[in-house]
């Protein structure tokens, strides 16, 4: 139900993890750099993600169909979510966004209803100048801007 990503991972591979439905949680060392496509896909009872400081980008569909998940950091450093990165995680609540993410891809945050807070660490204008795809964000969705973590 528990995975711990040895040290020696740089990148975690496309579709890695997939339909690896009873993983509750991961913990992923700061090693890896980057996170593939569908590597979480349909990891449905996962609940829990640490991702660590030296990830610069998250696949397309990286955790998509993650039904479980509440919250998400993504740390600073990154600067591209991929399309449908977390698409279908109905359960995720808020998510901490860095002012180091240059483009959030298509649907990126497609069908999660209960996502109602993105914190966000840059200003209003920095927000304005990410490239965003289509239906990247749930209209629902309120900014916080300028927000630091505690």
């Amino acid at each position: 139900t528990s995975f711990v990503i040895p040290d020696c991972v740089e990148i975690i591979g496309a579709g890695a993890f997939c339909d690896c439905t009873s993983l509750k949680s991961v913990t992923i060392p700061d090693s890896v750099e980057s996170i593939g496509s569908s590597a979480f896909y349909s990891c449905t009872s996962l609940k829990s993600v640490t991702i660590p400081d030296g990830v610069t980008s998250i696949g397309a569909g990286a955790f998509w169909d993650c039904t479980s998940l509440k919250s998400v950091t993504i740390p600073d450093g990154v600067t591209s979510i991929g399309d449908y990165a977390f698409s279908s995680c109905y359960s995720l609540k808020s998510v901490t966004i860095p002012d180091s993410v240059e483009s959030i891809g298509d649907r990126a945050f497609f069908l999660c209803n209960s996502l109602h807070d993105i914190c966000y660490s840059g200003t209003k204008a920095e927000w304005a100048k990410i490239s965003k795809g289509s239906s990247a964000i749930p209209s629902g969705a309120t900014i916080h801007y300028n927000y630091v973590a505690e």
